[in-house]
């Protein structure tokens, strides 16, 4: 189907562009980067095909779900305890990791990880190197300059 193909290529696209400026950024910054990829879907009975989309993770980040009336679960009131406890380890220390979360390891260029964040928050290794390069390739050109 043509809507989940432009879905999953849209995704990919997120994913690769941030792997790329975490490793433009690994070889110049002082400070670790963290990814992530927000997956879950909001409950939204009216529009179940939006899934998760750009800007879903915002009421979990702030822990505000009762601010939208949505049909909340268990799991969303567990993902926003850790997607909000993240958010504040960040801002407080620079750290997102704290005591009882799954660990969101740093972005090395050597050990390219994400954090999928969904109803089960894991760490995720983006595609090998080399799938990579052809998504850089496409974005970047071969010299080095913007193909887009």
């Amino acid at each position: 189907e043509v809507a989940t193909s432009q879905r999953v290529a849209e995704r990919d696209q997120g994913v690769y562009s941030m792997a790329l400026w975490a490793e433009q950024r690994a070889n110049t910054a002082k400070t670790k980067s963290y990814l992530y990829y927000f997956a879950h879907a909001i409950p939204w009975p009216q529009h179940p095909e939006f899934g998760a989309f750009h800007t879903s993770e915002v009421p979990y980040v702030f822990h505000n779900l009762h601010l939208l009336d949505r049909p909340w679960t268990s799991t969303d009131q567990r993902l926003a305890d850790i997607v909000s406890s993240y958010w504040v380890n960040f801002a407080t220390k620079g750290d997102p990791n704290g005591k009882g979360l799954p660990v969101w390891q740093a972005f090395t260029p050597q050990t390219p990880l994400f954090l999928r964040m969904d109803a089960n928050t894991v760490p995720m290794p983006l595609p090998a190197k080399a799938k990579r390069e052809v998504f850089k390739e496409m974005l970047i050109g071969r010299d080095g300059k913007s193909a887009l």
